[in-house]
């Protein structure tokens, strides 16, 4: 899988250089701010916890963000927050993403 993929990388190439982690961070957590309720409600269709699948966070995230993340800033994004281990498929905390901009905007 993915993790498997990333753990074959030297880490020079798995990870961002910090200027672009950065600015992909800024963008994260400025879509979220500017679509903050609408994530709201849509990572709790699926479930309360606001656990989703990974797919179905891509296509909330395509749906909602529009053109304010690329399809790899929403991808990235699914790593980052993670999910559920315990769960048999890949899972992504909604209630995460909407932590971002408490966690990281100055």
């Amino acid at each position: 899988g993915q993790l498997g993929f990333l753990l074959s990388l030297p880490l020079n190439e798995a990870a961002m250089p910090a200027a672009a982690y950065r600015a992909w961070i800024a963008r994260c957590v400025d879509a979220v701010v500017a679509h903050k309720q609408e994530l709201e409600e849509s990572f709790s269709v699926w479930r309360n916890d606001m656990f989703l699948s990974e797919a179905n966070f891509r296509m909330v995230c395509q749906e909602v963000f529009g053109l304010r993340l690329l399809e790899d800033d929403i991808a990235d994004l699914a790593l980052f927050v993670g999910g559920d281990p315990s769960s048999e498929e890949p899972t992504v905390n909604g209630l995460l993403v909407l932590q971002l901009p408490d966690r990281f905007r100055s």
